[in-house]
């Protein structure tokens, strides 16, 4: 099921593809500072006990800790994530009722009022709230990890997903959990990290041919 969602309850325990794109299919990053600071405003958002906006602590010097630590009272847990120049991919759990709604609400404000301050610019910057499908099985939670971690690889970013910075595939390659990823359900899945990465490489090339064929195909009709 694919809609535009804001408060309300997705399941505590649920786990949801979230996405969204710039308005007009345009950048919502500019530069390495820009993704930085989403994935600042994804890690501090986590936590329902933060003490204040992001913009607050990062004057007062207070973020560090909110960035490094895992979060008091989760209120929604990060299995993916990547993050592309016109879009964001994200693989999330409920944890608390409503949390991925009130989550992904403060994140997009936030990162929406930095975006615009820094670039000069005014006006929505994302298209609409966010979209999400509802991931039913274990099957389609593993596939799903691995077009996350796809994208710059089908985009032809990256040679090597690996080599790609903005995403979560470093944490299951060093089978890391941190406040931003927690890869621990994929690895179960696939066996090992090895298994993953199998799994993922076996894959790529399919995905990348699949893409090619998509875009000559709406070239043809245009």
């Amino acid at each position: 099921m694919r809609e535009d969602l804001y408060d309300r309850s997705m399941g505590i325990g649920s786990f949801y593809h979230i996405y969204n794109r710039g308005v007009a299919k345009n950048a919502i990053f500019s530069d390495n500072n820009d993704y930085q600071r989403l994935l600042e405003t994804i890690s501090f958002y986590l936590d329902d006990k933060r003490s204040s906006k992001l913009s607050t602590a990062r004057k007062l010097r207070d973020a560090l800790p909110l960035l490094t630590s895992q979060p008091i009272a989760p209120i929604a847990n990060i299995h993916a994530y990547c993050l592309m120049s016109n879009h964001f991919h994200l693989l999330l759990e409920e944890v608390t009722e409503g949390g991925i709604s009130r989550f992904m609400r403060r994140v997009l404000l936030s990162y929406t009022r930095y975006f615009n301050t820094r670039h000069n610019r005014v006006g929505p910057l994302f298209q609409g709230t966010f979209r999400f499908v509802r991931v039913e099985d274990d099957e389609q939670f593993l596939h799903l990890t691995r077009y996350i971690h796809l994208n710059p690889y089908v985009a032809r970013i990256v040679d090597d997903p690996e080599r790609y910075p903005w995403s979560s595939y470093s944490s299951y390659r060093q089978e890391n959990i941190t406040r931003l990823c927690d890869p621990s359900l994929a690895l179960k899945l696939a066996g090992s990290p090895a298994n993953y990465r199998e799994f993922l490489i076996d894959f790529a090339s399919y995905a990348r041919d699949l893409e090619l064929i998509k875009h000559h195909a709406i070239d043809e009709t245009d």
